[in-house]
């Protein structure tokens, strides 16, 4: 991936951090925050948060909110419920991890898809899908940026842990790496459901 000239920094045109660019300590740093209670993670979006007469609309504004990491076993257990195919589901084969809210009726929704999970300030994951929005009995699925890395070590500056973020006007700030990490999770779903 390349561009014509670097994104100038400004106000609305920042970089952020990833936990490192080894696979291997990266699965490390998602394992210290699986079913960690004291540790927390903020997922951010312009998804469904205001409700109106005929359901949900997007929001007009970046909004954040804090979410659990939770173990895949969590994960199935409350996903087996609502579909019972999450049974013997294998989040790790997938590159992709679950969260629950903090608080009960808080969570990411429809319209958060390909938004940043960050952990301690530094990009986790993407916001990938859910069955229920703000049901702390439903977590919400995320592909883990870790699957990636090797992609992103093709682009990225040499010993950089950084990725740009390009706003084209304040309210449409989005992250140019979450976007292509997203259409790169998207292939490799596409790839895994041919295998399957």
């Amino acid at each position: 991936m390349t561009v014509k000239k670097p994104f100038e920094q400004t106000k609305f045109v920042k970089t952020t951090k990833l936990f490192t660019t080894s696979k291997k300590t990266f699965e490390e740093k998602i394992a210290s925050f699986q079913g960690n209670k004291k540790k927390s993670c903020w997922v951010m979006g312009w998804g469904k948060a205001v409700l109106t007469a005929d359901g949900a609309s997007t929001s007009r504004y970046l909004k954040a909110v804090q979410m659990r990491i939770i173990t895949d076993d969590e994960c199935r257990y409350f996903l087996s419920q609502q579909n019972p195919l999450y049974v013997n589901y294998s989040f790790g084969a997938r590159a992709q991890m679950c969260a629950v809210g903090l608080k009960w009726a808080e969570s990411d929704c429809q319209g958060d898809s390909g938004g940043p999970v960050y952990c301690k300030g530094h990009l986790l994951g993407t916001v990938s899908y859910g069955f229920d929005c703000g049901r702390g009995d439903q977590p919400a699925v995320y592909t883990k940026v870790s699957e990636f890395l090797g992609w992103y070590k093709t682009f990225k500056k040499p010993g950089s842990t950084r990725a740009s973020v390009m706003c084209l006007k304040p309210w449409s700030c989005r992250v140019i790496v979450i976007l292509v990490l997203l259409v790169k999770a998207i292939q490799h779903c596409i790839t895994y459901s041919r295998r399957a």
